[in-house]
């Protein structure tokens, strides 16, 4: 089911790339560490528009919005949702992080890498992912469902994630251990098809840079703001592990303080 593991990690972060590599290692299916490689992800420090100019390559300027309309966004739902009790409208009215669009640019070469390779599929994994419980199981049990991935035609699959609408997802009629995702953040762990890799790339991610988080939620879920809805178009089946029975999950706090975009200061401060 799994051809490939495509780790994002910069170049700086060899601890990092230790750590998580030694969890593969660890796992009882010794295939994996073999099947396994890193993507050099780009350190914030490199973007600015001359950067962006010369890769070909640009942001969503429009991120920024007002207060009134991000309350606006906000009391559609219900004070119950994360939208609300995270106030997911805080990082709408701010300016996007370099370290945002370093990030999605390391998805965009793992993207790339599917394709250009041609793998049916591939775990994506951020480098401060963590899991504690046994990651070949699950994948052999994907494995075992794959005619069922072919009759639903899923293109991607959340392994770990903070779901914000948990309260409005449905279980995948075709296994009920897994759900139809709503709009969610952290994308440190996915499985993402050949064809998935191509929806993705084919709505030109690297001109409307931003967070993965919000690429992605508009890619599988209805997005909270009209204009990113307009923006990127909802064109990934997904499915995802029930929020509660997330398999991986960010590891911050095993000597990893703060991910890479937290102190990368906006794009505007270049």
């Amino acid at each position: 089911m799994i051809d490939k593991i495509l780790i994002i990690s910069l170049e700086k972060d060899k601890a990092r790339r230790e750590r998580i590599y030694s969890l593969i290692e660890r796992e009882p299916n010794k295939s994996l560490a073999k099947k396994t490689a890193f993507i050099k992800g780009v350190h914030f420090s490199k973007i600015n528009e001359e950067f962006l100019s010369r890769n070909n390559l640009d942001y969503y300027r429009s991120w920024p919005i007002t207060e009134q309309i991000t309350k606006e966004i906000e009391e559609e739902y219900s004070k119950e949702s994360s939208i609300y009790k995270v106030g997911c409208g805080r990082f709408y009215k701010k300016e996007l992080k370099r370290g945002q669009l370093g990030c999605l640019l390391g998805h965009i070469q793992c993207w790339r890498e599917i394709v250009s390779k041609g793998y049916d599929s591939a775990l994506i994994l951020e480098d401060d992912s963590f899991w504690d419980k046994r990651l070949s199981e699950e994948l052999e049990y994907l494995k075992s469902q794959k005619d069922s991935w072919i009759k639903g035609g899923i293109d991607f699959c959340f392994l770990g994630r903070e779901s914000h609408l948990e309260n409005r997802e449905q279980e995948w009629e075709l296994d009920r251990k897994y759900v139809i995702p709503e709009y969610s953040y952290n994308s440190h762990s996915y499985i993402l098809t050949y064809q998935g890799a191509i929806k993705l790339l084919s709505q030109e991610p690297h001109k409307k840079l931003m967070s993965a988080d919000e690429f992605l939620g508009a890619s599988y879920s209805r997005h909270p703001r009209s204009d990113i809805r307009q923006l990127i178009k909802r064109n990934l089946n997904a499915i995802s592990l029930r929020y509660n029975q997330c398999l991986i999950y960010q590891a911050l706090g095993e000597n990893i303080n703060l991910t890479n975009i937290e102190d990368s200061g906006s794009i505007n401060e270049t």
